[in-house]
């Protein structure tokens, strides 16, 4: 059954055609909704894109991008794509996607290790501006601590397409700060808001989840992830 819904799927129209909104010159307010409206768009045909490619529904998908192997659809157009290597690098290699469109494709956005669910105490990384490099931080509560990360991020990147704003990342086992698992329940966090980051916030929206970053949802394995 799942393999007939997802033939079915593949014979859906595009969701390309479908028009977005106009987001160019607009003020904060005007931009805020209209891109509100547009997000579902965007993400909507993001994500068949993503089952497309998977041909089996579950809750992550085939990664289209080069050197990750699994993709899940956070909130608002935001997306997340990793990649879990083992042997001599033992490291967690992460890329978040804000697409053309969306909500949090028009200001920043955050992702991070959190070590129960909550924002306070996370470890997180943020992307402020597609040209400038992404800020590494901690939490205390809501707000970023004035005091030096405790962890780090390596082989970071911020490149603007007509996908969106992709931010890449990785993070070795045994890193400081929120423990890296490479197998296992791992608790994430994320945000994104209109306009410039503040460490104090606001956002938009923010949300929470758990990943197994040794779930490879090429295979038959993303029925359990």
């Amino acid at each position: 059954m799942p393999l007939l819904l997802s033939i079915l799927l593949l014979l859906l129209p595009s969701e390309r055609s479908l028009a977005r909104a106009d987001v160019t010159n607009r003020s904060d307010a005007e931009r805020g909704s209209d891109v509100a409206r547009s997000s579902d768009v965007a993400a909507s045909y993001y994500e068949s894109e993503l089952w497309r490619r998977s041909l089996l529904f579950s809750r992550c998908s085939k990664s289209s991008l080069k050197g990750f192997t699994s993709a899940r659809r956070l909130t608002g157009g935001l997306f997340l794509h990793w990649r879990a290597t083992t042997g001599g690098s033992n490291k967690v290699k992460l890329a978040l996607v804000a697409t053309t469109g969306s909500l949090a494709g028009h200001g920043w956005f955050s992702a991070g290790w959190s070590p129960g669910g909550k924002m306070g105490g996370s470890n997180v990384i943020v992307m402020d501006s597609p040209s400038s490099a992404p800020v590494i931080a901690d939490l205390v509560g809501h707000a970023v601590s004035g005091n030096p990360a405790t962890w780090t991020a390596a082989d970071t990147s911020i490149t603007k397409t007509n996908l969106g704003i992709i931010m890449r990342f990785s993070r070795p086992k045994g890193d400081a700060g929120v423990p890296v698992k490479l197998r296992g329940r791992t608790h994430i966090v994320w945000a994104f808001g209109l306009g410039a980051w503040s460490p104090s916030g606001p956002h938009v929206t923010r949300g929470a989840s758990v990943v197994d970053f040794s779930c490879d949802c090429r295979g038959l394995t993303r029925l359990f992830c």
